[in-house]
């Protein structure tokens, strides 16, 4: 704990290792806390889902009594951060996003270094033709041919400035054909729908890589290859300086920060933010569906409409995460409109099966609440284990809405 993300990468640096870390945005965070509340990044799987990536935990329960998990139960146990499973129930999960213990010591898997890295983005131009685009892209990655974090990018959606003719079409309560898209696409030559994929290994593997990603895609019309970046590993000093998306690349930073800060087109800049981050399907319907859900509330709103575009995220191999940061400044009638705007999307979000994988502080109690199955039985039996855990309640009460039992009777 207390070790970030930058300090261990110098570690690394330092001493010639050649492996990568896998990093967040936020290269200030580290990697117990980010694994702890399950994090990702962006490099290849398991790695870039840092809770998967962890191996061997040490934790202090609320008496005072020292827990090795897994292997690591085993007095001078030679494979602790080897294998995570021990004998008998696995127990690590009870320790993430919660409140039973205090980890004290994590081990962590890291990658390999690469022999080069390649950035790519193929693109498509009609609005109908994502169906068959996600679907070749889903069996791609379930065959680990695409092995990063896959981000959906859209030439129409992200155009800058977003122009009042763009904004009518995709930003329209309710939705717009698929001809408008597609004729407003046509008048101002971009795609609609792309997505950006990464490669990491051998030359000559992620070579073999895109060329049959590039021949899975062929068959849509229209469809287009662009290679972004090209690398042979580790970087030097001035493409360091130079690289687009470090964290690609497992180079901590704190370039995400630019989000919401003073520019240009943001003369105003955030304070703060909470970002809303529903997991769905990982399919075409999926994705219309959530983005006219959250267009079409995000149209009611009467505070700073939120950060981000509306296009999806691949951190896991089977899910698509959306973002949307929540502009916090110093206006508090407009931070409580925000909070307010959030929990509404939760209930949204939950209605059509669509949960959050973390949340903030504030969010906690609000985001669980939506995981009732069976008139919140998962709770209940997480406060069961509270109780025989932590039974005077004195770690981080309330945590993930797990609240002690003295203090959960008197919030009825």
């Amino acid at each position: 704990p207390g070790v970030s993300y930058f300090d261990l990468y110098r570690y690394i640096q330092d001493n010639g290792y050649k492996v990568w870390v896998d990093v967040p945005d936020p290269g200030w965070g580290g990697p117990v806390g980010n694994s702890l509340d399950r994090g990702y990044g962006y490099t290849a799987y398991p790695y870039r889902d840092h809770w998967e990536a962890h191996c061997g935990m040490e934790v202090v329960l609320a008496n005072g009594e020292l827990v090795r998990t897994g292997m690591g139960a085993m007095p001078g146990a030679e494979t602790w951060q080897q294998l995570r499973n021990a004998p008998g129930p696995a127990i690590d999960g009870m320790f993430s996003q919660s409140n039973f213990g205090v980890v004290t010591k994590m081990g962590f898997w890291l990658l390999p270094q690469p022999e080069a890295f390649l950035g790519t983005m193929v693109s498509i131009p009609h609005y109908e033709d994502l169906h068959p685009f996600i679907d070749i892209l889903t069996r791609l990655m379930y065959s680990r041919l695409v092995d990063c974090t896959v981000r959906i990018r859209s030439e129409l959606i992200e155009a800058i400035p977003l122009d009042p003719s763009i904004a009518a079409v995709t930003n329209k309560r309710g939705g717009s054909p698929a001809a408008a898209w597609d004729a407003l696409a046509a008048s101002k030559g971009l795609h609609i729908w792309g997505a950006k994929l990464n490669f990491l290994g051998p030359r000559k593997v992620i070579a073999a890589q895109w060329e049959h990603v590039k021949d899975a895609f062929s068959g849509i019309p229209g469809v287009r290859f662009m290679e972004l970046a090209e690398y042979d590993l580790p970087l030097t000093p001035a493409e360091k300086d130079n690289a687009d998306n470090l964290v690609d690349m497992g180079i901590p930073n704190l370039s995400i920060f630019a989000w919401g800060a003073r520019s240009k087109t943001t003369p105003t800049p955030n304070d703060g933010h909470l970002w809303f981050s529903p997991v769905i399907p990982m399919n075409a319907d999926a994705i219309l569906k959530a983005r006219q859900v959250f267009i079409d509330d995000f149209s009611t709103w009467k505070t700073r409409p939120p950060i981000g575009r509306g296009l999806p995220t691949a951190f896991t191999p089977r899910t698509f995460m959306f973002f949307y940061g929540f502009p916090i400044t110093h206006n508090v009638a407009d931070n409580i409109q925000i909070r307010d705007n959030y929990r509404r999307l939760v209930e949204i979000s939950a209605k059509h099966g669509w949960g959050e994988y973390r949340t903030h502080p504030a969010m906690m109690e609000s985001v669980t609440d939506a995981y009732s199955f069976n008139n919140h039985a998962l709770r209940h039996l997480q406060e069961t284990l509270k109780d025989a855990v932590d039974p005077n309640g004195i770690l981080s009460a309330g945590r993930y809405g797990i609240w002690p039992k003295h203090l959960r009777e008197a919030r009825k």
